[in-house]
C-alpha cells in the first residue's frame, strides 16, 4: 500500500492508472483518497432498437465520429443532434452508456454484458481506442454533461464533446 502510495502521489507524467476494486472501502482510505471513483454499474435493462435516440445515435453521430478528426464534422454532428432532439440529457446519457459498454466489453468481451451496443459495433469502437482514452473520453462525456447543465452554449458544448470523441 505504502509503495502504491508513493506512485499515485508522485506519477509518472505518461501514466494513467485504474485501481478496478470489488470492494473499495477495503483499499487504505489515503489510497482512495487519491483516486477517482467510476462506477459501471451492472444493468439487464437495454434500449429498445427503435429508439429515436439510440437511431439518431447509430445513424449519423457515431458514423461521423468514426471517420478522420475534423471540426467541421463536429460542427454538423452538433447540428444535427439540436436539430433532431431536444432530449440533449437523454443523448448524453445513451452516450454513457455506450462507453460503459465499451469498458465493460474490452475487459471481459462477453455480449451479454452489452446494454446498448452489438458485439460487432463494440469492436469496431474498440480498434479506435485504446483503454485509457474510453476513461478519457468518460470524463468528456461527464465535463460536457456538467457545462449543459449550466449557461453554455449547447452547439459549441457538443461541438467540443464530438470533436473530442473523434477516431
Amino acid at each position: 500500500a505504502n509503495a502504491l502510495l508513493k506512485t499515485l502521489e508522485e506519477p509518472p507524467p505518461y501514466a494513467l492508472f485504474f485501481l478496478v476494486s470489488l470492494v473499495p472501502e477495503r483499499l487504505p482510505a489515503t489510497i482512495r483518497s487519491r483516486c477517482r471513483r467510476v462506477l459501471l454499474p451492472v444493468s439487464t435493462v437495454k434500449m429498445d432498437p427503435q429508439d429515436p435516440l439510440l437511431t439518431l445515435w447509430r445513424g449519423k453521430i457515431r458514423t461521423g465520429l468514426l471517420g478522420k478528426p475534423s471540426f467541421s464534422v463536429a460542427s454538423e454532428l452538433a447540428e444535427a443532434s439540436l436539430d433532431e432532439t431536444d432530449d440533449w440529457a437523454g443523448l448524453l446519457s445513451l452516450m454513457k452508456g455506450w462507453w460503459r459498454d465499451l469498458a465493460v466489453y474490452r475487459v471481459t468481451k462477453d455480449p451479454s454484458s452489452l446494454r446498448l451496443a452489438t458485439p460487432e459495433e463494440m469492436e469496431i469502437d474498440l480498434k479506435q481506442r485504446p483503454a485509457e482514452r474510453i476513461f478519457q473520453e468518460m470524463a468528456c462525456l461527464l465535463e460536457t454533461e456538467r457545462a449543459l447543465e449550466g449557461n453554455v452554449l449547447k452547439q459549441l458544448a457538443l461541438e467540443r464533446l464530438f470533436f473530442n470523441l473523434m477516431a
